[in-house]
């Protein structure tokens, strides 16, 4: 009897644990802290995340998320994904082409420039020698100014692939003979990045991009390191950060395109963005 009476008291004491152990599963956060503190856990859990959201020097310790964004010399973050008013530039122009007034018309021959709506038509025209060429220059500023960093954006797209020439960036690039700046240029049927100093000219073959279609060109120029990084649609495609950097010099924006045949050739830009250092 006294065996049967043991059994099933270990039994009911396990039936007990069983039930106790299921009860504090569900029920645990809203178990107190201790005896002598009536504070759930839960409770206590969410005051311990908000005191660490409301510390400002959460994760600043060495080695920690905050600092190292903090120290590092580049922060990379998404392309565009910093609003232009977090930028410490001083100068920032934008322009659809609404006009072309304040700009200088270079075209010649049979060549054009035509402002529209939301772009900026240049043609050849159907003679041998046509240009189509427009530029601006900073009235009361340095537009190219090898002190400041800047940052430099066009939407672009030429009619084919054939038979002309183009050109289009910052600097001077009106006789094509002297090129004082950075910029692309396609000749030869090759897209190339560039950059002139008057003198000398580097370039850098530019590989699977089809001009006939729409693309956004970067010009990102940084005095220390001093280097210009250029990027077609976000992406890196060619950097200089050795060699003869350009003069400064008042043209911050040139386009240009000329036959050598007597075929039509035409550039549209869509838009333009420039913005200097303070």
């Amino acid at each position: 009897m006294k065996k049967i009476l043991k059994i099933s008291a270990i039994f009911l004491l396990s039936i007990i644990l069983i039930l106790y152990t299921n009860m504090s599963r569900e029920n645990w956060g809203q178990m107190t802290k201790a005896q002598d503190d009536a504070t759930t856990i839960d409770q206590a859990i969410a005051a311990a995340i908000l005191a660490h959201e409301e510390d400002p020097e959460s994760h600043m310790g060495a080695g920690e998320s905050i600092e190292n964004h903090r120290v590092n010399d580049v922060i990379d973050h998404p392309a565009g994904s910093v609003p232009i008013d977090k930028f410490s530039f001083s100068r920032l122009i934008k322009t659809w082409f609404e006009s072309i007034d304040g700009w200088t018309d270079y075209s010649s021959g049979t060549g054009s420039a035509i402002a529209g709506l939301g772009s900026l038509f240049l043609s050849t025209g159907g003679t041998s020698g046509g240009v189509g060429c427009v530029t601006a220059l900073g009235s009361v500023f340095v537009g190219l100014n090898m002190s400041k960093a800047f940052y430099w954006r066009t939407t672009l797209q030429i009619s084919d692939t054939s038979n002309f020439l183009a050109y289009w960036g910052m600097g001077y690039l009106v006789d094509l003979d002297e090129f004082n700046g950075f910029g692309f240029r396609y000749v030869g049927g090759v897209l190339q990045a560039y950059m002139g100093d008057y003198t000398n000219l580097a370039t850098v073959n530019i590989s699977d991009i089809d001009i006939t279609e729409t693309h956004v060109y970067e010009i990102r120029y940084s005095v220390s390191p001093q280097k210009a990084e250029f990027y077609i649609d976000g992406n890196l495609v060619a950097t200089f950060d050795s060699g003869n950097f350009p003069e400064d010099g008042d043209e911050f924006i040139g386009y240009l395109i000329k036959n050598t045949t007597s075929s039509t050739h035409n550039m549209s830009a869509s838009d333009f963005q420039y913005e200097q250092e303070r």
